[in-house]
């Protein structure tokens, strides 16, 4: 029998950020309609795993630009509950991955971290994560495993990664797709939404 003082669900997120300004290969257009899109699609989703749920839901993601801050957003409008987990500290994460999204994605980052004040990757914990891989890992990986190992020590009856990727392989090592790989090779369900869908919109 499940543990109720255990969450029933925990839904884990990663997506891709949004496009800095002259982006050469674009995947979340800074518009209006393409962050529409997004929200309603990771609003969707949310609501289809929390659908019929008996016990409580938590989330974890990171809190950059477009995805990560809409997954928040959306998750507390339906009053799931959420955890920020950075790999760098407050400041050189905003610097790194929210403030070339523009000033509107630094205020409401800014909002979330009042709300909820982020869990900041201890440097003994990278240091033990590192231990754990065959190469060396970026700051970026070891936050992506730090969240996926955050997410399975929770203990919930289910877990879901929810993915807001276009398919492709990232910029570098640590992104979307990283963490994609890693909840499948840890038997996640996996709910990809089809970023490519943000190019089309008007």
């Amino acid at each position: 029998m499940h543990d109720p003082s255990l969450p029933a669900l925990t839904l884990l997120f990663t997506g891709h950020m949004v496009d800095t300004p002259g982006r050469a290969s674009p995947r979340f257009p800074r518009s209006p309609a393409a962050e529409t899109t997004a929200r309603r699609m990771i609003a969707d989703a949310v609501a289809r795993e929390t659908a019929s749920l008996r016990g409580d839901a938590i989330g974890l993601a990171a809190a950059a630009s477009g995805g990560d801050i809409l997954f928040h957003e959306v998750c507390r409008e339906r009053d799931v509950a959420t955890r920020i987990l950075l790999p760098l500290p407050v400041a050189e994460f905003r610097e790194a991955s929210v403030a070339p999204g523009g000033p509107d994605w630094s205020g409401r980052f800014d909002r979330l971290c009042r709300d909820t004040p982020p869990e900041i990757l201890p440097a003994d914990q990278a240091d033990a994560l590192a231990g754990t891989a065959s190469r060396d890992m970026s700051i970026w990986q070891l936050g992506n495993l730090w969240l996926l190992e955050s997410a399975l020590a929770l203990g919930a009856r289910r877990l879901t990664l929810i993915a807001l990727w276009d398919g492709a392989e990232g910029d570098g090592p640590g992104g979307t797709a990283d963490l994609v790989e890693r909840a499948e090779a840890r038997g996640c369900r996996c709910v990809i939404l089809p970023a490519e869908r943000l190019l089309s919109v008007r």
